[in-house]
């Protein structure tokens, strides 16, 4: 059961999961040092989610919305078909100068492209269709940005989207609106008759809907 697995026994987990990586490790410590929002980086644990998915389905193309200092699309990178890319928005535009060095230690930056500005602006005007897409942005846009992008990923494709469980306030009696957002978005994945889902309590959430 949930309860019962304290943080000896997830720092367990994460300890039998993630392997030594220099570059990711780099990357880690810079955005530690070059931002005040460093939780909001995936890290290890979560990277080897992202990058294992992305193995197991090789996709051709990724969208990711959100890149933040580029650690989770350098992890999905890993699992590309040759010549596959991701294609990552970021609305914002002083984190260039960090993504661009980030992506330069790793030759996974090259298939990576970042494009910036409002995702919900972007997304329609993408001509790929996707074999994976991560959810990682503004949580009140979330249900917008699935509503968008959905047409656009394959059948058999995977859609993630992060903080779903919302420091666990998702389950509270009295939400605040954020989190009042955040746990209809996940009924409407739940209700969505045209996908799979899986709720993962990895970090502070992860659903997992798998497209029919």
């Amino acid at each position: 059961m949930l309860e019962e697995f304290n943080k000896e026994v997830l720092a367990y987990c994460e300890h039998h999961t993630v392997r030594k990586n220099l570059i990711l490790e780099r990357i880690e410590q810079s955005t530690i040092e070059n931002s005040n929002a460093s939780g909001m980086m995936s890290g290890g644990y979560q990277g080897r989610l992202l990058s294992l998915i992305s193995k197991m389905i090789a996709p051709e193309y990724v969208l990711e919305i959100g890149t933040f200092t580029g650690y989770a699309a350098l992890c999905m990178a890993e699992g590309l078909k040759p010549g596959g890319k991701v294609i990552t928005l970021e609305r914002d535009r002083k984190l260039e100068p960090l993504i661009e060095k980030h992506l330069s230690w790793s030759p996974h930056g090259n298939s990576i492209e970042v494009v910036y500005g409002d995702a919900s602006e972007l997304i329609p005007t993408l001509d790929h269709t996707f074999d994976m897409v991560f959810i990682d942005a503004a949580k009140k846009q979330y249900a917008n940005y699935y509503d968008l992008v959905f047409d656009k990923i394959n059948p058999g494709g995977i859609i993630l989207s992060d903080n779903v469980l919302w420091r666990g306030k998702v389950v509270d009696k009295n939400q605040d609106d954020k989190t009042a957002i955040i746990d209809q978005y996940n009924k409407k994945i739940y209700n969505d008759t045209r996908v799979e889902p899986f709720l993962l309590p990895i970090r502070d959430g992860i659903m997992l809907a798998r497209k029919l």
